[in-house]
């Protein structure tokens, strides 16, 4: 097949072509009422002339510039062997390119991993030298609370001594 016959079966010349030819391209097993119904939407949801020629430019730049790599490959007439040949490049390079793609995640998991690890020692480092200074000012407290309980364990034996005495004493006063 000549490549400029290719071209012109993709890149659409004027707006008729637009509403026909790709509509037809786009949805060859659409049924006739369907093709109907979409050329009609896209004709009634374009204000006017202009935007849709503006519209058509965009999609054949686009068009153009995602068949560049595709032009410079082909020359004017292709066996099938070489269509064949092409196409089994395409696939060896989008292999080549998945295996690269899928040694990337592998690399970016292995870095997370180690930049958690590195985060993780981080934080239970900072966290043991929040225990260890915290330990101190709770043994200063505890050691503080410990005290008190003594004092208050001695004043209660001496209150518990005290009214043994004054019930013994009061005993002695009404025999």
């Amino acid at each position: 097949m000549d490549r400029r016959n290719i071209e012109d079966q993709m890149l659409p010349s004027s707006p008729t072509e637009v509403e026909g030819g790709i509509e037809n391209v786009a949805f060859d097993s659409a049924l006739p009422s369907e093709q109907a119904q979409t050329a009609e939407h896209f004709t009634s949801s374009v204000p006017d002339e202009t935007a849709s020629q503006s519209c058509l430019e965009d999609h054949k730049a686009t068009l153009s510039k995602m068949l560049a790599p595709v032009k410079r490959t082909l020359p004017d007439t292709l066996t099938a062997e070489e269509i064949g040949h092409n196409a089994q490049q395409l696939i060896d390079d989008l292999n080549s390119k998945r295996k690269q793609d899928t040694q990337l995640l592998a690399d970016f998991k292995q870095a997370l991993e180690i930049h958690v690890q590195k985060t993780y020692v981080v934080v239970e480092q900072h966290l043991y030298q929040n225990y260890e200074k915290q330990r101190g000012v709770l043994e200063i407290k505890l050691q503080k609370l410990f005290a008190c309980l003594d004092r208050i364990s001695k004043l209660e034996s001496e209150l518990q001594d005290f009214k043994q005495s004054l019930q013994v004493l009061y005993q002695e006063m009404n025999k």
